[in-house]
């Protein structure tokens, strides 16, 4: 009786669980913007959960057959995990600024998103982070790479370059690549902007984007480069949308190494 008490209890706090992990999806949807994808990944471990209490379920009742899919489904999350570990800390590797301050033939700076003519946050940090790295570096090109989407009323290049010459960088400086869709094109069609710019390539080129994305970029671009950083702020909310951003990226990787540049 106790052995069986003991079973039940397992399945009841495993609903239990996957109800509490339902409230976080609610709360991350409602109340904390940004929070999208950490939403996903709630859904999908209450999913798990209550798939684990079906198997149990089944296998209480004598199908032999739940005992062995509930191992399989052991077993995969077990190398899903590995393989998620993996990644995540090529990303966090690949989020730090280069020690050295290495002369650069070139800079590119990747977009985000714009509320109609206002960067958004991640878009603001990258506008940071180059206004900093060309104030050390003013004699060389910037390819401010980043076209128009849904709700932007103007380029995320053109976003830039505003930003940027409002802060004392010279205009000359700037070439905007407005064409791209997805970091792939913005690093094919900078590169095609910097040949047609007479920039030897086989020389090492600086990228400026969120500190997450350093990794994904710099694979994406193939040749030798420069991280510059961009960070969220230090507050907590940040913070917590930082860890968000991190998590994401190591599915992006993962997309990368499978499909190729997004």
């Amino acid at each position: 009786m106790a052995k069986k008490w003991k079973a039940l209890t397992k399945r009841e706090n495993r609903l239990l669980l996957a109800s509490v992990i339902f409230l976080a999806l609610e709360v991350l949807l409602r109340f904390i913007p940004g929070m999208r994808f950490s939403a996903l990944l709630c859904l999908c471990a209450a999913a798990v959960l209550f798939i684990f209490y079906l198997l149990e379920h089944f296998a209480r009742r004598g199908h032999r057959a739940a005992a062995w899919c509930e191992l399989a489904l052991i077993a995969a999350l077990l190398l899903g995990f590995s393989l998620f570990t993996v990644l995540e800390t090529m990303v966090v590797r690949g989020s730090f600024a280069d020690e050295s301050d290495a002369p650069v033939s070139a800079v590119i700076v990747l977009g985000a998103g714009v509320n109609g003519e206002t960067p958004s946050l991640s878009l603001r940090t990258r506008i940071d982070a180059a206004a900093a790295y060309l104030a050390r570096h003013p004699d060389v090109p910037v390819i401010l790479s980043g076209g128009q989407g849904p709700g932007e009323a103007i380029t995320e290049a053109e976003c830039m370059r505003r930003a940027l010459v409002s802060r004392g960088v010279d205009e000359d400086q700037l070439h905007l690549e407005e064409r791209s869709a997805s970091t792939e094109e913005n690093l094919r069609f900078s590169r095609e902007m910097l040949e047609g710019l007479g920039v030897d390539l086989t020389q090492r080129v600086a990228i400026v984007t969120s500190d997450y994305h350093l990794c994904r970029a710099r694979l994406m671009w193939g040749g030798a480069s420069t991280a510059v950083p961009a960070h969220m702020p230090s507050a907590l909310y940040f913070r917590c949308l930082s860890v968000n951003y991190y998590i994401r990226e190591a599915f992006g990787l993962a997309a990368y190494f499978v499909y190729g540049g997004q």
